[in-house]
């Protein structure tokens, strides 16, 4: 990765953290949409037990914590946090398996001036 890709990633993580930490706690008690409604035709209980309820951070309050401007707090960071490992893990994960399946495949070129010079007269790939 080159260094600028990485400070501009680590400067939205850092940005994203502190609007997650700073921000979270002042989010809307009231229900949100699909609460209302469920609320309104009077199945919301169906809802309510399920596995979610049991997640290390239901409600959005970190467990634990007395403070609930902090404990919200915190489950912003944490939330935010573990998007961001998942979704480096798997664009990690799929950039190594398709150069890995380009490698192997033979036909990949490693000399990127031949793939952006294709086509081109005096190029090595100039079919004309």
């Amino acid at each position: 990765m080159k260094v600028a890709w990485k400070y501009f990633l680590i400067s939205g993580l850092v940005v994203s953290l502190i609007l997650a930490f700073f921000i979270s706690p002042f989010a809307s008690s009231y229900p949100d949409g699909l609460e209302k409604v469920a609320t309104n035709h009077g199945f919301i209980e169906k809802g309510e037990r399920n596995v979610w309820n049991h997640s290390p951070i239901a409600d959005y309050l970190f467990p634990g914590v007395k403070s609930e401007f902090l404990a919200k707090g915190l489950a912003g960071l944490v939330g935010t946090l573990v998007v961001f490992i998942l979704s480096y893990g798997i664009v990690t994960a799929v950039r190594k398996l398709s150069v890995g399946s380009a490698s192997s495949s033979g036909s990949a070129s490693n000399d990127k001036s031949d793939n952006l010079n294709a086509g081109k007269p005096g190029s090595s790939n100039y079919g004309g």
